[in-house]
C-alpha cells in the first residue's frame, strides 16, 4: 500500500512538472523596456486592442476591432462606438470652418471611414451625427484598414485639365487598404493601396498603389512625410515605404528592392499596375522576408521604431537597425509627453514605456 501511495505521488509530481514546462515553453515572455526606460501596465482586459488615438485634451481611445468597439481607455473606462464591422483606424480633426470649432473622431471600419461629432468636455460621441466619408471595397484576406490626418503630399492636380484647388486642401485624410488576396488581379482600383480624402468626404482618390497590406502607417515628426509598414507575399522582404503620389510600389507583381515575383503569371496592361519592376518605388527600408510589420512610429526625427518578429526594433538616421524591446504588439503610439504606449492585441494589453 506504502509502494503504491509512494507512486501515485511521483505520478503526480512527474505530471505537474511536465505541464510546468510546456507552460513555460509555449508562455510568451514578458516584455522587457530598454535601458534607461520603465515599463507599466496602462491599461489591460481590453478584448483585441489595436489602434490607440488621444483626443485634444489627450484622454486614450483604443479600437478593439474584434470586439467591434471603440473605447474611451482614460481615465474611466467607457465604451463609445459599438456593434461596429471591425473598426481598427482611429483619428481626430477639429473643423475650424465655422466658430463652433467642431471636433470630429473618424473611425475606419471595413467598409468605410466614418465621423462622428465628438465632446471634447465630456468624451461623449453624438451617435446621431454619423456621416459617411470614404466608401471602401469589401474585406477578404486584408479586411482592416488605418486612417491618419497628415499633410497634403501632391505637387500637381489630381486630374490634368483640372484647377489644383478642386482638390487642394493642406491637411488630409489618408486610409490604407489593403489586397483582398494574397496576390491577384483585383477588381476595384481601392485595394492594394493608400487613398486620400479631404476631412468632408467630398472625394477620394489614391495616393499610391501596390501596397499588398500597409497595416499601420505615421507621419515625420519634422517633414511630415507618410511612412508606411507593408507585409509583402511569403518569400519576399517585408518593407518600409515612404509613401508619394503617384507612384506604384509593386505589388503584385514586386517586392522588396525591385524583385519579380516569378510564380504569380497573371499579365495585364493596366498603367496603374507596372509589371516592371524597375517602374516601381523601392522601399527605403527591406526587412526580413514574413517580418510581419505591424505598429511604426517616429521616437524622434532620427529614430524610427518598428514593430516585427516579436519585438521592436529601432532604425537609426541610416537606417541601422537595433533591437528596442521584445514582444508582439499591433500599435507604437507618442504621447504628448514623449511616453510611448503599445498595443498587445493577444494580451488585452496596453503598456507605457517611459523615461523616469
Amino acid at each position: 500500500m506504502k509502494r503504491i501511495f509512494l507512486l501515485l505521488i511521483l505520478v503526480i509530481f512527474v505530471g505537474g512538472l511536465l505541464i510546468w514546462q510546456s507552460e513555460r515553453r509555449t508562455k510568451p515572455s514578458q516584455p522587457v523596456p530598454p535601458a534607461g526606460y520603465t515599463l507599466e501596465v496602462y491599461a489591460q482586459s481590453l478584448d483585441d486592442p489595436r489602434v490607440i488615438a488621444f483626443d485634444p485634451q489627450g484622454r486614450m481611445l483604443v479600437s478593439e476591432t474584434s470586439a467591434g468597439r471603440v473605447t474611451l481607455v482614460t481615465p474611466d473606462r467607457k465604451v463609445l462606438l459599438e456593434e461596429l464591422d471591425n473598426p481598427h483606424g482611429l483619428a481626430f480633426y477639429e473643423d475650424r470652418s465655422d466658430r463652433s470649432y467642431t471636433t470630429y473622431l473618424y473611425v475606419a471600419t471595413t467598409l468605410e471611414v466614418a465621423r462622428y461629432a465628438y465632446d471634447v468636455a465630456t468624451a461623449t460621441v453624438d451617435i446621431a451625427s454619423k456621416k459617411n466619408i470614404v466608401d471602401l471595397p469589401k474585406g477578404g484576406k486584408h479586411f482592416i484598414r488605418t486612417i491618419g490626418f497628415g499633410k497634403d503630399f501632391r505637387d500637381a492636380p489630381i486630374i490634368e485639365g483640372l484647377s489644383r484647388e478642386s482638390f487642394l486642401s493642406p491637411i488630409k485624410l489618408y486610409v490604407s487598404v489593403g489586397s483582398s488576396c494574397d496576390a491577384c488581379l483585383e477588381n476595384s482600383w481601392k485595394y492594394a493601396s493608400i487613398l486620400e480624402s479631404d476631412s468632408k468626404g467630398t472625394y477620394t482618390a489614391e495616393v499610391a498603389g501596390g501596397l499588398r497590406n500597409s497595416e499601420f502607417f505615421t507621419f515625420h515628426p519634422t517633414t511630415g512625410e507618410l511612412w508606411a509598414s507593408e507585409q509583402s507575399r511569403s518569400r519576399f522582404p517585408d518593407e518600409i515605404n515612404i509613401i508619394k503620389p503617384p507612384l506604384k510600389y509593386g505589388w503584385p507583381y514586386c517586392y522588396g528592392n525591385q524583385m519579380w515575383d516569378t510564380t504569380f503569371t497573371e499579365t495585364t496592361d493596366r498603367t496603374d499596375l507596372p509589371m516592371d519592376c524597375t517602374r516601381t518605388e523601392p522601399p527605403v527600408i527591406e526587412l526580413p522576408e514574413n517580418a510581419n510589420p505591424r505598429g511604426i512610429v517616429f521616437l524622434s526625427p532620427t529614430e524610427l521604431l518598428v514593430a516585427y518578429q516579436d519585438k521592436i526594433v529601432l532604425f537609426d538616421e541610416q537606417h541601422q537597425p537595433s533591437d528596442f524591446m521584445n514582444g508582439s504588439f499591433a500599435d507604437l503610439k507618442i504621447d504628448s509627453h514623449g511616453d510611448l504606449f503599445i498595443s498587445d492585441d493577444s494580451a488585452g494589453i496596453i503598456y507605457r514605456v517611459s523615461r523616469p
